[in-house]
Formats: C-alpha cells, sequence, structure tokens
C-alpha cells in the first residue's frame, strides 16, 4: 500500500522537479552575480509551485476516484497514504532547489555533508514514529520533509541571502490558491451527488481538474502572482 502511494505521490513531482532539474543546474552555473541568481532561483522556484500545487491539491481532493480509476477497487487502502504523502510533498522542490544552489556555489563537500545529517534524522524519526504504526510513519515523513527544508534552507540563507521565510513567503500563495481552487471545485462536485447523478470516475476527475483549472487561474490573476507571467514569457521565447 505505501510504495503505491509513494509511487503515486512521486509520478507527478519527480517528473517535474527532474525536467527542471537538468535544465536548471547548468544554466546557475553561468550567473556570476549573486543577486540575478537569486532573482531567478525566486522565478524558478515560484514556477515549479505554480505547476505543481494544483497537481497536488488535485490527489489530495480526489485521491479515491484517481486510486479506483488507476489502481482499481482493491488498492482503495491507499488512498489516506496518498493524501498524507502529498502534504509533505509542497517541500520537496525548495529542498532539491536549495542544495542546487549550494552545488552552483562549489559547496559539494557541504552538500555531501548535509545529506548525511538528513539520514541520521531520517532514520531517527523512522524509529520514533513506527511505535505509532504506518501512519506514525507517514507523519513522520511529512515531518521530515520540514527538518530536511529547513536545513538546506539555513546555507542558502548564508550563501544566496535568501532565507527560509522569503521561501516560505514566496511560494505560500501558490499553495494557498490551490486549497482555495480545489475546495471550490470539490463543493461544486458534490452537488451532484446530491441530485442523485453518478458520473463516471474518468469524467468525473476530468470535471474536477477543469473547474479547479478555472478558478486557479483566475485566483492567481486576480491575486496577481508573478508565475504565470514568467511561464507566458518562457513559452513566447520559445515560439520565437
Amino acid at each position: 500500500m505505501y510504495s503505491r502511494a509513494e509511487r503515486l505521490k512521486d509520478l507527478p513531482v519527480k517528473n517535474v522537479m527532474n525536467i527542471l532539474k537538468r535544465v536548471l543546474v547548468p544554466f546557475f552555473s553561468t550567473v556570476d552575480d549573486d543577486k540575478l541568481l537569486k532573482a531567478y532561483y525566486k522565478k524558478i522556484l515560484t514556477t515549479v509551485l505554480f505547476i505543481l500545487s494544483p497537481i497536488l491539491v488535485i490527489l489530495i481532493f480526489r485521491a479515491e476516484e484517481i486510486v479506483l480509476l488507476l489502481l482499481t477497487a482493491k488498492w482503495i487502502g491507499v488512498v489516506p497514504y496518498l493524501q498524507i504523502l502529498c502534504f509533505g510533498a509542497f517541500l520537496l522542490p525548495l529542498s532539491e532547489y536549495n542544495t542546487n544552489i549550494l552545488v552552483v556555489k562549489g559547496q559539494s563537500r557541504l552538500v555531501l555533508k548535509l545529506e548525511i545529517y538528513k539520514k541520521i534524522t531520517t532514520v531517527i524519526i523512522f524509529l520514533v514514529s513506527i511505535y505509532w504504526g504506518i501512519y506514525g510513519i507517514l507523519y513522520g515523513q511529512v515531518l521530515n520533509s520540514i527538518i530536511v527544508f529547513l536545513i538546506n534552507s539555513y546555507y542558502t540563507k548564508q550563501f544566496l541571502d535568501y532565507s527560509k521565510k522569503e521561501q516560505i513567503l514566496d511560494v505560500v500563495p501558490y499553495i494557498l490558491v490551490s486549497f482555495a481552487a480545489g475546495a471550490l471545485s470539490y463543493l461544486i462536485l458534490d452537488q451532484f451527488s446530491r441530485f442523485n447523478i453518478s458520473l463516471h470516475l474518468a469524467v468525473n476527475i476530468f470535471i474536477y481538474v477543469v473547474l479547479m483549472g478555472l478558478f486557479y487561474l483566475l485566483l492567481v490573476k486576480a491575486l496577481k502572482l508573478k508565475a504565470i507571467n514568467t511561464l507566458s514569457s518562457l513559452y513566447k521565447r520559445k515560439r520565437k
């Protein structure tokens, strides 16, 4: 059950992060000015959360339908595992890209040392959380993702003057807007069940994704969040 939930969560998260990582690390290495590097890094971080946050929220709100559609009813027990793991996944891009910054700044030895610290922390949290069973382990993973972010962001502040507080403030709006759009779409679709309207799983998920996408983009535009402009400019540049 756990491994299935982990794979479902990792499918969008790792694909988005790995695609950008292959492009970003070589690009960051060419930027010598720290202020410019920080500006680029902020743009990338917010763009990743702009894309990833609604995907994770969809997995949280429609976990049951997604599991039934992709894995069938015998895997329904995966649902709560998937939802908890998705909550911990919001911080993964921050942790990953903070590490990339240290690599770019020539701090490979520090990165190795931090990896050892994080492995020790992971083992300690696992040994403590296993006392509460599988749910203890799952919530322990969420706690571990927070601790890993705090460790990595501490050094990003030193080498790039980009503190964990700044990073959180930059990405939280996208997470909150995603949950707002997700909740609103969930409430609208919930009305169908009240009128005894039954939809096929795939149709239900499709309608939810469309509704959430519309609400999400409207809220992003209304709040003037900048990541959508970054994506738009990248798309126009690629078209040229």
